[in-house]
Order: structure tokens, then sequence, then C-alpha cells
């Protein structure tokens, strides 16, 4: 079994980057995990952000393996207590046979073709984040989901 999450663009902030790893270190305690980050297109005006999307989303499905479930985060995706995210997850982790895979867009979201292709359309908040931000709070959910199916303390 092995995580991956994917996400558009760089990090620009250094406390997210040290947020972000702190979670990813603790979750490499109990299984593989992989950061993959793909370059966010330039979206000079709005005229050019279809495009752009299309572009990352082309970009998105070809890291796609054959086996790998796919979740996707998107503001109109299925909204989970930490209780019910754990039992997601677990059941996609049984299910799976490549990587559980999370893709994060850039902030002009997903290409309608990854939400398609995706097994789960999951919203982390009814709010918006940036992405970074975004990373930063799934990196979270994950580890708090291991600790909540390992039952250990850090949940409560």
């Amino acid at each position: 079994m092995k995580i991956a999450i994917l996400v558009m663009g760089r990090l620009k902030d250094r406390y997210l980057e040290e947020g972000i790893e702190t979670y990813l270190q603790r979750l490499r305690l109990y299984c593989p995990i992989e950061l993959i980050r793909l370059k966010e297109e330039k979206k000079p005006n709005a005229a050019s952000e279809s495009r752009s999307v299309q572009i990352e989303g082309e970009r998105i499905l070809a890291q796609v393996g054959e086996g790998d479930t796919l979740i996707a985060l998107s503001e109109e995706g299925r909204r989970l207590d930490s209780q019910a995210w754990a039992a997601t997850m677990q059941a996609s982790l049984d299910a799976c046979r490549g990587r559980l895979l999370f893709v994060i867009g850039s902030g002009a979201g997903l290409a309608p073709e990854v939400k398609q292709r995706a097994d789960i359309l999951l919203s982390l908040s009814p709010m918006t984040f940036p992405h970074q931000i975004a990373l930063l709070l799934l990196a979270e959910q994950l580890y708090r989901a291991w600790t909540l199916l390992k039952n250990e303390p850090y949940h409560r």
C-alpha cells in the first residue's frame, strides 16, 4: 500500500512547507507516502484559464496508474467528519490495487476530466483554501485518519 499526493505548483511559504513535512514524516511511520509536484500553468487572464486547467488536467491524468484509486479534492466533493473519513480511507486502501492518489488542483481548480476519473471527490471544507493550505490540511487529515485507525490518542 502506498499513498501519493499530487499537487499543482510549488509552495511559496516556508512555514507551510515545514508543517506539511511534519505531517508527512509522521505519516511515513505508518505507510510510504510520496509528494508529487506538477508545474502549474500560467493563467494570464480569465480567457486562458480554461485552457490552462485543461493542460493541468492532462498532466494529472498522465500520472494516474491503472490500479490507482484517485481521490480528487474539490469543493463539490463529499464532506466527511474525521471518523467517516478514516473509515472511507481504510475501505479505499483495502480496495486499491495501486496507489491511493490524492490530487489537489491549482487555484483555478481541477479539469472536469480529472473529476470524472476520480473514484472519490472529497471536500476538506465548504470554505475555499489556497492549494498550499489544502495540502497542509490534507496531510494533517491523513495523519489523523491513521491514528484513528490505529486507535492512537492523537484524535482526542
